[in-house]
């Protein structure tokens, strides 16, 4: 325990009680919730000093945030809050373990898989232990924000996060006219689970190398398990899929852990670039052993993209949020214009970058989203009911052939607009422009750590233009989507 004296603030007496151990500081009546201290004028304080007092806590404090106790706070309670925010990165690192450990460790097995990327024919209902693991994670990352004094300077009115919220929000409106309600709901809440996991966890910490850090080493015990079973297992015909059930979702959780290998290989300690470089290669090993076109593009082209957006905007102060749409616009016009011109069609591009101009066979379940979108434009059949959630899904009772066992569209946005109408997409794309200018703010005093957001970011985006991530059950993709949104919402300059 240390006394510390920043000299006179409501008083001419006022001490900090600094508990080292359990990285506690009692403020005493320093600290009011929505309220001035009483000024004692006659000993000669005054109301401007008081912030003396906080200015040198807070520089204490900075390489190792505290939890501040204010007046008549209890010991355990001060100690409890402590531990919780000690916790508060483990939480969200544990959402992102269940996908890429626990699944498919505990749970996952080989099952029936449709023609399409080897997904499940259909979605079952939550696990027991899906349930219960993310409703008690989510409930101790709710009481580590709570529990902060400083919760009204965590930033949970940014734009950024607003939006996030309203779109959530909408797809839980959605389940009022979905075709399935008590599963939209269940489906609903699940998300709400998951995705307020990493927002209150990640607020509570308020320290993003120190979660990446976490993130980093749980994404190593993934590379060694998966070492260890290529090396002692036979690939599937398809390609390796490692301990995981199939070979695609082997390389995308490979591309998610280069993207934070990548980060610390710039950023970390040097124990940590070593290790990440080491985690590169192998993630570049698994990716040609699990033989993934789309992931071993996206790996080559997301860095470059979030990363240069990021110096962009710390540079020459160009947001992302006029880069990366400009850029996709530019591309668009391109092929358009190449199309118009006959220089290329659809099916022959996809003929030469993939192999098959159906995209094994994505334009057929394309044609009959966008068939059934037409019929219900604005609100859609409401959240995770189109696809598998029984004899009422539209896909089920509608579907032509090997399309009725299809999970989802195989691309992000058709089912947005599927499952929460253009409402949804309105709000979604809001969203994201949002947060790519929000990352452009962060990147003036952080640009790697902006970089890395965006990298996450734009994983997604360009990911759901062939897949379904975004806000998709446990999915790993969406998980860290949302932790590159709540990053970009800090505020410049108090991002580590």
């Amino acid at each position: 325990m240390r006394a510390r004296y920043y000299g006179a603030g409501h008083t001419s007496g006022d001490a900090v009680i600094h508990f080292e151990k359990a990285n506690v500081v009692h403020m005493g009546d320093l600290l009011f919730n929505r309220a001035h201290p009483n000024i004692d004028r006659p000993a000669g304080a005054r109301a401007e000093r008081t912030g003396r007092p906080a200015s040198g806590v807070d520089a204490m404090t900075r390489s190792r945030p505290a939890v501040l106790a204010p007046p008549r706070a209890t010991a355990v309670g001060s100690v409890f809050a402590a531990w919780l925010h000690r916790l508060a990165p483990y939480l969200c690192v544990a959402a992102f373990a269940y996908p890429t450990l626990v699944w498919p460790l505990l749970e996952a097995e080989v099952v029936s898989l449709s023609p399409v990327y080897g997904a499940p024919a259909v979605d079952g209902p939550p696990s027991a232990l899906l349930r219960v693991y993310f409703s008690t994670i989510f409930v101790l990352s709710l009481l580590a924000l709570m529990l902060r004094d400083r919760t009204r300077s965590l930033g949970l009115f940014q734009p950024t996060l607003v939006l996030l919220a309203a779109y959530v929000g909408w797809a839980g409106v959605t389940g009022f006219w979905a075709v399935e309600p008590e599963i939209s709901t269940r489906r609903f809440l699940l998300a709400v689970f998951i995705a307020g996991t990493i927002v209150a966890a990640t607020l509570a910490t308020r320290d993003s190398e120190r979660l990446t850090r976490i993130a980093f080493w749980m994404f190593a015990a993934m590379v060694a398990i998966s070492l260890a079973s290529v090396l002692t297992t036979q690939p599937t015909a398809l390609g390796h899929a490692a301990f995981y059930p199939h070979k695609n979702y082997f390389a995308a959780i490979t591309t998610t852990m280069m993207l934070f290998a990548l980060y610390k290989v710039a950023s970390g300690t040097r124990a940590e670039r070593v290790v990440g470089v080491v985690m590169l290669a192998l993630g570049a090993w698994f990716l040609v052993e699990a033989r993934s076109k789309t992931s071993s593009a996206l790996i080559f082209l997301v860095p470059p993209l979030g990363y240069g957006a990021a110096y962009l905007a710390h540079l020459g102060r160009i947001s992302p949020a006029i880069v990366l749409p400009l850029l996709a616009v530019s591309v668009y016009g391109g092929y358009q214009f190449g199309a118009v011109s006959g220089l290329w069609d659809f099916h022959a591009m996809a003929e030469t970058i993939f192999g098959d101009p159906s995209l094994t066979q994505r334009t057929d379940i394309w044609n009959f989203a966008l068939k059934k979108i037409a019929e219900r434009p604005w609100l859609g059949y409401g959240y995770e009911v189109f696809w598998g959630a029984g004899v009422n899904s539209p896909s089920v009772r509608e579907g032509p052939g090997f399309v009725a066992q299809m999970p989802h569209a195989h691309n992000g946005y058709i089912d947005m607009v599927l499952q929460t109408g253009l409402v949804g997409l309105a709000i979604f794309a809001a969203l994201a422009l949002v947060a790519l200018h929000s990352a452009g703010r962060l990147a003036r005093t952080a640009p790697l750590l902006a970089g890395f957001a965006l990298s996450l970011i734009v994983y997604a985006l360009l990911y759901d233009l062939l897949e379904t991530a975004f806000f998709k059950s446990f999915g790993l993709k969406s998980m860290t989507m949302i932790l590159g949104f709540v990053i970009v919402s800090q505020r410049p300059g108090r991002s580590r």
